[in-house]
């Protein structure tokens, strides 16, 4: 309840304090003794946006601070707004000369949207062709909730609620960013495959490029060789048989002489050295092949990987292949991608569920708070003397979820018998 409402430098009022107590309070007073300003004050303190509010003095500031007591305030509502939970509810509002607004709540400076939010709990102003809050939809099924006081299953529904939102938006940017990455995954994966199909092999085009030197040249590698082993191999002037000769005559100045020995042994090495030379001219021409048919088909091989390697934009086959596995794994990102999708799609899917039968439970109590609430309306309404009314609350079901639930909540009223119960918000007068 309102406790205390406390006024300076506002319209005509220059300092007030009014205090209230439980139950009703009436204020009377002429016109012009400043009964509106202090509906306003409570208008500044809901959060209604002004400039700034007139006043006595303009230079001075202008401040509005209501106190409550016994409200009906969540936990949650504290740790949302960073505010210190008390045994009292203090709501001020400032103005400066310059028109800049300030407010807190517990001495907790806070926005004028958390007032709006908290406000609308804790009161209500009612005039006569004022909008009420009875036409809000939201109102209706708020206060079904605190009758079948389950406003803290309904926070609980809320809060998933607002996961299932957060959950969608982020399925829904996943799939907006996998549909920009369907063209250049199907880019990669025809590259991948291109090269999955070459198959090339680590330090293949140097092999190659070495195989090809030899099968272009085959023809001039045999006669080179051919011409050195002759050159080496002759009868009349073979090397190895003027060594042999010189060998020969060495060993008869071994006999004679200490050095010829060590003369012996440098010719033995020379020897060991022609050997080890006509062993590899050997392995040389039987790596020549002499087939077109080869040669052919090793230029088209590294032509294909050199095409390949002015594709990716690298310098060596071994710079392919690293290129191969950086696509391989580009792909694997981008499954990963889909798979997170289809995880958070089930996610999403089995929280839809739990939320539909959470919404199902409150629209359940709604119904049963419902009756009490036409029972208790008829019976203050026979009260007042309207003894032919009719009030109902009717229900709709939403298809899909709301932030309330699955309920529209419609309060009906008549209050002449013979006419059918229609929107209050349509057919109640003022005083009604």
């Amino acid at each position: 309840m309102l406790q205390r409402l406390a006024i300076r430098n506002l319209g005509l009022i220059y300092e007030a304090q009014l205090e209230f107590i439980p139950g009703l309070n009436v204020i009377t007073g002429e016109t012009g003794a400043g009964k509106s300003m202090l509906l306003d004050s409570l208008a500044l303190v809901a959060g209604r946006r002004v400039e700034r509010p007139p006043s006595l003095k303009p230079v001075e500031k202008t401040w509005v601070e209501a106190e409550f007591s016994d409200f009906l305030l969540d936990e949650s509502w504290f740790n949302n707004w960073q505010v210190d939970k008390e045994k009292t509810l203090i709501i001020r509002r400032e103005f400066s000369g310059d028109g800049r607004s300030r407010s807190f709540v517990n001495d907790t400076p806070v926005s004028l949207q958390s007032l709006k939010e908290l406000s609308a709990i804790l009161f209500e102003i009612h005039s006569q062709f004022e909008t009420q809050r009875l036409s809000e939809s939201v109102f209706r099924i708020h206060l079904l909730d605190k009758i079948a006081d389950q406003l803290s299953e309904f926070e609980k529904y809320k809060s998933h609620y607002q996961q299932l939102s957060g959950w969608k938006n982020q399925l829904e940017k996943l799939e907006e960013y996998n549909k920009k990455l369907q063209e250049q995954q199907d880019y990669l994966c025809y590259l991948f495959q291109e090269l999955e199909k070459v198959n090339p092999k680590p330090g293949e085009d140097v092999i190659l490029e070495e195989e090809l030197r030899l099968l272009s040249n085959a023809e001039q590698i045999i006669i080179i060789c051919t011409q050195i082993h002759d050159l080496l191999n002759s009868e009349e002037k073979g090397v190895q048989e003027n060594l042999r000769l010189i060998s020969q005559l060495l060993r008869k100045l071994s006999n004679m002489t200490a050095e010829g020995e060590s003369v012996l042994n440098l010719v033995d090495e020379i020897q060991n050295f022609i050997q080890e030379l006509e062993t590899k001219l050997y392995r040389i021409k039987e790596k020549v092949n002499l087939s077109p048919d080869r040669l052919m088909e090793a230029t088209e091989r590294l032509d294909t990987l050199n095409a390949l390697l002015k594709k990716h934009h690298v310098q060596s086959v071994d710079e392919l292949l690293q290129k191969k596995e950086e696509i391989k794994a580009q792909l694997e990102e981008m499954a990963h991608h889909s798979e997170n999708s289809e995880n958070l799609r089930q996610k999403i899917e089995q929280l839809e569920k739990d939320l539909f039968e959470e919404a199902a439970r409150l629209s359940q109590k709604r119904k049963v708070a419902a009756s009490r609430l036409e029972k208790d309306v008829k019976s203050h309404l026979k009260e007042m003397g309207i003894e032919n009314s009719v009030f109902k609350v009717t229900f709709s079901r939403f298809q899909n979820l709301t932030n309330n639930g699955i309920d529209s909540v419609e309060f009906l009223f008549s209050a002449n018998p013979g006419l059918e119960p229609r929107a209050i918000q349509k057919v109640a007068s003022g005083g009604e």
